[in-house]
C-alpha cells in the first residue's frame, strides 16, 4: 500500500521546501528543470522537516496510481478519442507547461497523469553510454506537453540521465502507506 500526491509537485512547492526556483516558472505549474539527483535533495528537505517519508513512486506504482483500475491504453474510459479531457500533449499544450489539475482526474482523483510534464520515478536502468561507460537512467511515466500520444499511454516510458535537465520532466511524490 502506498500514497501517491493528487497533482505533479509545483514550481511553488518547490520554492518552499529549496528556498529557491527550479526554473523560474509559474508556481502552479509543474516544477521543471530539475535533475532525478536534485528531486532526491528536495525530499531529503521534505522528509526533514515534515517527518513524512516522502519519496518517488515506483514504475509499478504510478502506473497502477494511473490506471485507477482501469485497463487498456490510458487510465480512463473512451481511450484515445479522450485524450484531450486528460492530457496536455503536443495536439492540444501550445508548446508549453499548464497549471495542476486542469484537465480531467481518474476515477481515484489523481490529476495530470498524462501529459502536461514526464514524471520520474525511482527506478533506474543502468545503460553503457556510447564510450563504454556505465551510465545511470531514470523512468519517467507519463507524457509530456511536447510528447506524441503514444508517450501519454500507461504502458510507455522514457529514461533520461539522472543528472540531466528537461524542461518537460517535473515529479510527484509517493510514501508507503
Amino acid at each position: 500500500p502506498f500514497w501517491i500526491g493528487k497533482y505533479p509537485v509545483t514550481e511553488g512547492e518547490w520554492r518552499e521546501v529549496v528556498g529557491r526556483p527550479a526554473s523560474g516558472g509559474d508556481p502552479n505549474h509543474p516544477v521543471v528543470n530539475v535533475t532525478w539527483n536534485q528531486v532526491h535533495d528536495f525530499l531529503e528537505k521534505l522528509n526533514a522537516s515534515s517527518g513524512a517519508g516522502y519519496r518517488l513512486p515506483t514504475e509499478a506504482e504510478w502506473e497502477f496510481a494511473c490506471r485507477a483500475g482501469m485497463e487498456g491504453d490510458f487510465g480512463f474510459e473512451g481511450g484515445l478519442s479522450k485524450l484531450d479531457d486528460h492530457a496536455w500533449y503536443v495536439e492540444n499544450s501550445d508548446d508549453r507547461t499548464h497549471r495542476v489539475g486542469l484537465k480531467a482526474p481518474n476515477a481515484w482523483g489523481i490529476y495530470d497523469r498524462h501529459g502536461n510534464v514526464c514524471e520520474w520515478t525511482q527506478d533506474i536502468r543502468p545503460l553503457i553510454d556510447e564510450q563504454g561507460h556505465r551510465v545511470a537512467e531514470a523512468v519517467t511515466k507519463g507524457g509530456s506537453y511536447d510528447g506524441h500520444y503514444g508517450y501519454c499511454r500507461v504502458a510507455s516510458f522514457v529514461a533520461f540521465k539522472t543528472h540531466g535537465r528537461y524542461a518537460n520532466i517535473g515529479f510527484r511524490l509517493a510514501r508507503s502507506a
